[in-house]
């Protein structure tokens, strides 16, 4: 492979990124308040929410084993963007909240089983162009696809469309996104796994404990969109129509944050998550608690805690874990961390139905509560 050939592999395949979280993004955006309208509970909304991603960080585990074993990283990858594909359009036949739930659920399966497998074949042509360029490309292309999306969804809203309507137009782009992964593939090349000699196992520090710890809490008190977007359809603070664009909003801050916050805690250490997340804590006060503007502003500070989820949260597991066992370091991250999303979200949206200021009181101390070990595990020097 030379450089000009990969960089069209990265750039096909950001286009097939881009396409793809058109409709993943899109519907992200609208979850919660399409359960609502169907007549799902706060309740449900968490479950469909946090089993989505937890599903998503567990199957990471599954795909690495199955890759050593049986080398299918295409099948996995045509697998996801196909479930995308066809999810879209049987949204569209739905009456139930039972059944989008169940298809919002496969549609996020479908996004975890393609990710790791697609990100398999793009590190050949990385390694090309060199890592920091190519995955900035595919990721600048990746945030595209997840802010138009959500815009589109309140075009059609907004001029007095159906959401069957917006569950057909998505269908376009997952679609276009299986027809040039196709198209992509005489760009990838094969690259056989190498097997590597490690060094003999050793325990992990206690800094990466907790440093597991305060992310999987982190996770836990983390408002999914979907509960907030089913807020808003609740309680009618303003025309819902808007909430995907609110969402895409809040997805151009995640992406502006991972750089800059990036960039800070590779320059100062643990001060850039603390600041984040402690700002980040104060989300679900506004999001819940306040008017609309006063919602618009608590996006802000609710995207800060994705972009830790999101980033910051992996970066961090690499620094904390010896290089030779970062990839059980990264499995073990990634078990907690979606088990105590799922718990945290489906206890919140139980919470929601029950008592939203407890739902809030919650969310706040769950994530306090990392503030602290994260602090613990930059100024407590006894730690190993």
């Amino acid at each position: 492979m030379n450089r000009n050939r990969a960089l069209h592999c990265i750039f096909l395949l950001g286009l097939v990124s881009l396409l793809a979280d058109m409709t993943y993004e899109g519907l992200r955006s609208i979850t919660g308040q399409y359960l609502a309208i169907l007549g799902a509970s706060g309740t449900i909304v968490g479950i469909v929410a946090g089993l989505g991603e937890c599903c998503g960080h567990i199957f990471r585990i599954v795909y690495k084993y199955t890759l050593e074993k049986k080398k299918t990283s295409r099948f996995f990858t045509f697998l996801g963007y196909t479930l995308n594909c066809l999810s879209a359009p049987l949204l569209a036949f739905t009456a139930s909240w039972p059944g989008a739930a169940l298809l919002f659920t496969v549609q996020r399966f479908g996004m975890a089983v393609r990710r790791p497998p697609r990100d398999a074949m793009l590190s050949p042509a990385t390694e090309i162009m060199g890592p920091g360029l190519g995955f900035g490309i595919h990721e600048a292309l990746n945030r595209i696809g997840a802010v138009l999306g959500p815009i589109i969804i309140t075009a059609i809203l907004l001029t007095k469309g159906s959401y069957t309507q917006a569950f057909y137009l998505l269908t376009i782009p997952a679609a276009l996104a299986v027809f040039v992964l196709i198209v992509a593939q005489k760009f990838i090349p094969h690259k056989k796994p190498k097997k590597e000699i490690l060094p003999e196992a050793k325990t992990f520090s206690q800094r990466y404990w907790l440093g597991v710890i305060a992310i999987s809490l982190v996770a836990a008190g983390t408002v999914h969109f979907s509960l907030i977007s089913y807020h808003v359809q609740k309680t009618s603070l303003f025309n819902p129509s808007f909430v995907p664009l609110i969402f895409a909003a809040g997805m151009i801050i995640d992406g502006i944050g991972a750089l800059l916050l990036g960039r800070w805690y590779d320059t100062r250490g643990m001060i850039a998550p603390i600041i984040a997340l402690s700002l980040a804590c104060f989300s679900p006060i506004l999001l819940f608690l306040g008017g609309t503007i006063v919602l618009c502003l608590g996006i802000f500070f609710w995207a800060l805690g994705i972009t830790i989820l999101q980033s910051l949260g992996r970066a961090l597991v690499s620094d904390l874990a010896p290089s030779h066992r970062r990839g059980r370091a990264f499995g073990i991250f990634h078990v907690s961390f979606g088990a105590f999303w799922f718990l945290g979200s489906a206890f919140m949206g139980f919470l929601y139905d029950t008592s939203i200021p407890l739902m809030v009181t919650f969310s706040v101390l769950t994530q306090s509560m990392a503030v602290l070990v994260l602090v613990s595990i930059t100024y407590n020097r006894t730690l190993q």
